[in-house]
């Protein structure tokens, strides 16, 4: 009998490859520079342009991680257009029929019976798959049943929840210390702005 086990998030932020390491060093200093960049093009290119500076004083870049010596490259099928939001169950119904039977062109009949499909994406997509598989347990169809297809959530996603966790963190931290200080607040977390705005506003009653 399978037992939910509750994860803190304390357990995920400490786990093995979510701690703050070199990597993620050179990734905040590449958004910090990204940042500058596009706020002041001209006198960044300056700087970074036609200089001989040391490594250490470069444009930073993305960091490279775990590569891998293949002797051919990796094949891949670029995927049209789906105009469809993945917001509902019947979506995902739609996209994985958009995907495996219009554009790759599988035979709903014998390609599924031995195969399974890995289906990277973002949390909300993983539970709805799951939830597709669920709904049709019983199924006798192999295509129709999505026995086939496993889903999981990408690493990039992963990353963002732990990234959530740590803002969340810094932010309480960030909290205490200005009432600390006296006659400074913060909105709460609800009211701030989205992710996408990068933006954290602080303002003094």
């Amino acid at each position: 009998m399978l037992r939910m086990i509750p994860i803190k998030p304390f357990e995920f932020l400490s786990a093995q490859g979510n701690e703050c390491d070199d990597i993620e060093d050179q990734l905040s200093n590449l958004f910090i520079f990204e940042a500058i960049h596009n706020a002041f093009k001209q006198e960044v290119d300056y700087i970074f342009e036609g200089c001989n500076l040391p490594h250490h004083l470069r444009y930073p870049q993305p960091p490279v991680i775990d590569v891998i010596q293949v002797e051919e490259p990796t094949l891949y099928t670029p995927l049209g257009a789906i105009l469809t939001s993945e917001s509902t169950i019947d979506d995902i119904y739609e996209v994985l029929e958009n995907i495996y039977l219009r554009q790759l062109r599988f035979d709903a009949e014998k390609d599924f019976d031995n195969r399974l499909f890995l289906a990277f994406g973002d949390q909300k997509t993983s539970s709805l798959i799951r939830s597709c598989k669920g709904l049709r347990t019983d199924t006798p169809e192999q295509f129709d049943s999505h026995k086939w297809i496993l889903p999981a959530p990408g690493l990039w996603h992963l990353r963002q929840v732990s990234l959530s966790f740590r803002t969340q963190a810094c932010m309480i931290s960030l909290r205490c210390l200005l009432a600390l200080l006296g006659g400074v607040s913060m909105p709460p977390p609800d009211s701030m702005k989205s992710k996408s705005d990068g933006l954290l506003c602080v303002k003094k009653d």
